[in-house]
């Protein structure tokens, strides 16, 4: 893994240990090594040149000139004040927008595209900065307390200073993306360079798919469960209950959440328990916004956010009949290393906060996946809709368990197309928050790999007894034997496995069915995005033929990179720039056709 020397301003502390490495290794290294070693300090140097310059930035600085005590009220405010700016473009309200420095009006556009392209702009505009804010809030403001009242000008300085904190997720994002792929990066006096990166491509293409999967089963939640007056809570639970089911491919009635308890002890919530937690926290929060009246930047911290009594929401919490409440609480509560999103709740004093506009609007089932490596779950549901698929296709298939001395060998599914045998290992996991754990997830697929090549050793010397088991005749020619690794989420790379296939359960189910695989695609010669069809239109069984050279390829990422293009942009940092290319989608994904 590479590094960077000194990514921080002040005392180069570590510059006397790199020069002694750096003589060390001169002596040992060969040429070709001595150029490589090189050019990662050489790299190494433009990072720093970046954070340091950075760092010297007015607008960074700006965290200084903020009051501590009243420092985290300042920025929940701004990201409160943000939220509510969508609602007041809607109605051209413009005295608060105006010192926000946003659109005001959307209403003064005539044509109704355009209001909704601007509008969608303006959203994740607004997107940007809130998970900016919360991101810097999660790192440094987690131990800071509540004030009830801070000075508007603090809030505008809250602005202002996570503005370059944007600028340092692009930053680190290079930095992240240079330690796990290869990009080539440069300086041309006052321009930093970034290309190729292969990595963050990758990692962009990845969210792309998952963004379009999960959006696609969030319209499907919204069908089967809409949206009414009577029993909201009851339909959220609903709702989300079908979306993480259908994403994890788990049964979630007893699927449970570990959390750090007392003196090391570990305590599990029941994820059952934290989706109706999750929604009565959205209940209290939208009854909050109905009554709540701001006309103008209001620094006061009541009125503003949800202030509510520890005792009467532990009340509230007892009428939902929780396995533990106390451990639900503990959990939703904010501190080191959470999230406010997946934490919403501010302890102070006798009181809870919450910033009312992104609790309202939480996707619950977001949040979940967001935590679902923390789950305990087997993804059993994944390998009971591998057999019924194939069963439904009259395809030949069974599962194999072996006891060989003190060994085990087991395959999830074994199935039979023409003269091939595939052997699938059906592995549901947590959904990658981040581009660290999205590069970690490899080493489970590596083992899994390792799983299914031990598999294919035993099998292949005892295929007569397998055909026998699938009810064949032991004579039933099998000239090829393949391997299929199949998950419960997309990947975004190409074919990294010798021998073994990858692929995604919706992906198999659709070249099985014959329907045509992917989400939200992007419609021949159109820029529109269109929903798949969920009905097969092939008439014929799939063969062996057509399956392998499925599985050599990965269609679902030639689709999603026909629906991104790549973007230029330069950022100013303070003195240096940031000259990076970007992928971006082409349509907002609201604009779906059915």
């Amino acid at each position: 893994m590479k590094f960077t020397i000194h990514p921080y301003p002040g005392p180069q502390k570590n510059k006397k240990k790199i020069e002694d490495l750096d003589r060390w290794l001169k002596g040992r290294l060969t040429d070709e090594e001595g150029r490589i070693w090189d050019r990662i300090l050489r790299e190494s140097g433009y990072i720093n040149r970046l954070y340091k310059d950075l760092y010297s930035d007015e607008e960074y600085e700006q965290a200084n000139a903020i009051d501590g005590s009243r420092e985290l009220s300042a920025y929940l405010m701004f990201v409160e004040y943000y939220l509510t700016s969508l609602l007041n473009s809607l109605r051209g309200r413009n005295d608060l927008n105006d010192l926000l420095g946003i659109q005001s009006d959307l209403g003064e556009i005539p044509d109704v595209n355009e209001r909704m392209l601007c509008y969608g702009e303006l959203f994740d505009h607004v997107s940007i900065e809130i998970k900016n804010a919360l991101e810097y809030i999660a790192f440094y403001k987690n131990h800071n307390q509540i004030c009830d009242r801070v000075d508007t000008k603090e809030i505008l300085k809250a602005k202002g200073h996570l503005l370059s904190v944007m600028k340092k997720k692009i930053i680190d994002q290079i930095v992240e993306s240079w330690q796990f792929g290869d990009p080539v990066i440069a300086m041309d006096q006052d321009v930093f360079l970034c290309e190729q990166d292969d990595w963050g491509n990758r990692i962009r293409t990845y969210w792309e798919m998952r963004e379009r999967s999960t959006y696609t089963t969030s319209m499907l939640a919204a069908e089967q469960y809409p949206v009414t007056t009577d029993n909201e809570e009851q339909q959220e639970f609903d709702r989300t209950n079908f979306i993480l089911q259908r994403q994890l491919y788990a049964d979630l009635s007893d699927c449970r959440c570990e959390i750090e308890g007392k003196e090391g002890e570990n305590i599990t919530v029941k994820i059952q328990d934290l989706i109706k937690a999750y929604a009565r926290l959205k209940t209290i929060c939208k009854n909050h916004l109905k009554t709540r009246k701001i006309e103008n930047l209001n620094g006061n911290m009541r009125q503003v956010c949800v202030q509510i009594k520890k005792k009467d929401l532990k009340r509230e919490l007892a009428e939902l009949e929780l396995e533990d409440p106390e451990c639900v609480l503990k959990l939703l509560t904010y501190g080191k290393a959470k999230d406010l999103l997946d934490a919403p709740l501010l302890a102070t004093g006798i009181y809870y906060y919450m910033v009312p506009s992104l609790v309202a609007e939480l996707q619950i089932s977001e949040v979940l996946l967001s935590l679902a490596n923390g789950f305990y779950f087997r993804g059993k549901a994944l390998e009971h809709r591998l057999f019924r698929l194939l069963k439904e296709e009259n395809i030949i298939c069974g599962k194999i368990k072996r006891h060989e001395s003190s060994d085990t060998y087991e395959c999830d599914s074994v199935f039979v197309l023409e003269d091939c045998l595939f052997l699938v290992e059906a592995k549901a996991w947590g959904f990658p928050a981040n581009i660290t754990q999205y590069y970690n997830m490899n080493k489970k697929i590596i083992e899994a790999d390792r799983q299914i090549n031990r598999l294919y050793e035993y099998i292949r010397k005892h295929i007569p007894d397998v055909l026998q088991e699938l009810g064949l005749d032991e004579g039933y020619k099998i000239n090829h034997i393949y391997r299929i690794i199949l998950s419960n989420f997309q990947r975004a790379d190409e074919q990294e496995l010798e021998n073994s296939f990858l692929c995604d359960f919706n992906c198999f189910r659709g070249v099985i069915k014959g329907i045509p695989s992917g989400v939200l695609v992007k419609a021949p010669r159109s820029e529109k995005l269109l929903k798949v069809s969920d009905e097969p239109n092939r008439l014929s069984k799939i063969t062996a033929e057509e399956l392998v050279n499925y599985l050599q390829r990965n269609e679902l990422l030639d689709l999603t990179k026909d629906i991104l293009y790549e973007k230029e942009f330069c950022e100013p940092i303070h003195k240096l720039r940031i000259k990076k290319t970007y992928l971006e989608r082409k349509l907002p994904l609201a604009m779906v056709w059915p």
